[in-house]
């Protein structure tokens, strides 16, 4: 309650390069801030965005960034972590927290659990037919040697995958709900939600349907006490890859790939896997030795 007493005061004096009819927003965050930012402008004719700094671009730190963030109304970020120099949530509390909400970076591997990023190396990713995404199942299938067939037996295996990755819906959950704990903004009701009504809420762990999006932006504009002309959208967003839906998650969508909205066979898109790793043999070693420290870190 103090927090939106502090943001109402910054909204009543704090007109400096907007006309007094206009609200401005900077959004700070991952790549879901730009469809943060387009969305807000979808709900009230009177907002604008003055700045989208997507963290993993933002480089080269420049104290001018200040002047944006000195003249936006208020501030809408995402946790930053201090490895991005000057837009980092500490620094932007310590020098904004009157007029900054923070919201969750929805990032949810309950229906994807078998998925995964490779390790960086030497400054570069592993991309496979879906891009930076990789499946924990081929992957591991291919570092014990086994064949492609094999492959493609525990990808749609109930029992392996229910082995492998039971745990992990829970364990993100827990994870996500610890994250949101030092945010403004609370979703973690909307997944849960959305898990017990045959809802599939994310194209890929960390990237959310457009709808979960619009939810999100809903309450920021509630918890700011502003003016909500449209709470629907239309359209979809961040959904050039999908992920198929791992068969112990009970609920009902496409079990295949998809990639610029090609549909990836499964026994394709194995043997293509296999090919990758075959010829990218550093990823598989940093990838195996992640999978080792992790392991030794549960035991």
């Amino acid at each position: 309650m103090l927090k939106k007493l502090r943001l109402l005061k910054n909204r009543l004096f704090n007109h400096r390069s907007f006309p007094k009819n206009e609200i401005s927003f900077v959004v700070i965050g991952n790549c879901q801030s730009r469809i943060i930012a387009d969305l807000l402008l979808e709900k009230n004719s009177r907002f604008r965005i003055t700045k989208v700094i997507v963290a993993h671009l933002y480089k080269n730190h420049n104290d001018g960034i200040y002047e944006v963030l000195n003249d936006a109304d208020y501030i809408i970020t995402q946790n930053i972590s201090k490895q991005f120099v000057g837009i980092d949530t500490d620094t932007i509390l310590n020098r904004y927290g009157y007029k900054t909400v923070r919201v969750p970076n929805l990032f949810y591997l309950g229906y994807h659990p078998d998925w995964c990023y490779l390790p960086i190396v030497e400054g570069s990713r592993c991309q496979s037919l879906l891009g930076d995404y990789h499946n924990k199942t081929i992957l591991n299938t291919y570092t014990e040697g086994q064949s492609e067939e094999e492959a493609l037996r525990r990808y749609n295996s109930i029992k392996y995958n229910e082995e492998q990755y039971l745990h992990v819906a829970e364990d993100s959950f827990v994870e996500f709900k610890e994250r949101e704990s030092k945010c403004d903004i609370k979703m973690s009701d909307v997944i849960k939600d959305a898990l017990n009504s045959n809802s599939v809420l994310f194209h890929s762990f960390n990237h959310p349907n457009k709808w979960l999006l619009n939810v999100q932006v809903n309450r920021i504009i509630r918890f700011l006490g502003l003016e909500n002309h449209n709470t629907e959208t239309n359209g979809e967003c961040l959904d050039n890859i999908k992920l198929r839906v791992n068969p112990i998650v009970n609920i009902k969508s496409s079990d295949l790939n998809c990639a610029s909205n090609k549909v990836l066979d499964d026994r394709f898109f194995i043997s293509e896997c296999f090919k990758v790793y075959k010829d990218n043999n550093k990823f598989i070693e940093a990838y195996i030795s992640r999978e080792l420290v992790k392991s030794k870190g549960k035991g």
